[in-house]
């Protein structure tokens, strides 16, 4: 057999060609890279690149304001339709604690969201006068 193999066709030796192999006179097999990969390569590259023009973009465009009590305001404005979006992030939590007081915040959040045997989260008028002494 001489000239071009194609996928799926057996070799001299019975066995199926796990790809394109081109086969020249008195060569052994080469295997002939296949286009559809160089063009994922391709693909995958310029999203890369694009991804990153993106993000210089983005830094550019966002503003950071820091008010008195320390709250951390990060703004950037987009003209594309007439709303607003806003997303909050509070640093509290087990990663924030400090040894020594670890499970505070957890220990409020059910504090908080399940109540205690004297103040119940369903009765409002009981829990006013408690949360206006903090």
């Amino acid at each position: 057999m001489r000239g071009r193999l194609r996928h799926g066709q057996p070799r001299e030796d019975g066995r199926l060609q796990s790809g394109l192999v081109h086969r020249e006179a008195g060569r052994p097999h080469r295997v002939v890279r296949l286009m559809p990969q160089r063009i994922v390569v391709l693909l995958l590259s310029l999203i890369l690149l694009a991804s990153l023009a993106s993000a210089a973009n983005l830094e550019e465009r966002v503003v950071e304001h820091r008010l008195a009590n320390g709250l951390t305001l990060l703004l950037m404005e987009r003209h594309h339709a007439p709303i607003v979006a806003v997303n909050l992030t509070y640093k509290v939590g087990g990663v924030y604690e400090h040894s020594g007081i670890t499970g505070v915040a957890h220990l409020y959040e059910h504090m908080a969201f399940k109540g205690t045997r004297t103040i119940g989260v369903t009765d409002a008028e009981k829990e006013k006068p408690v949360l206006e002494e903090l």
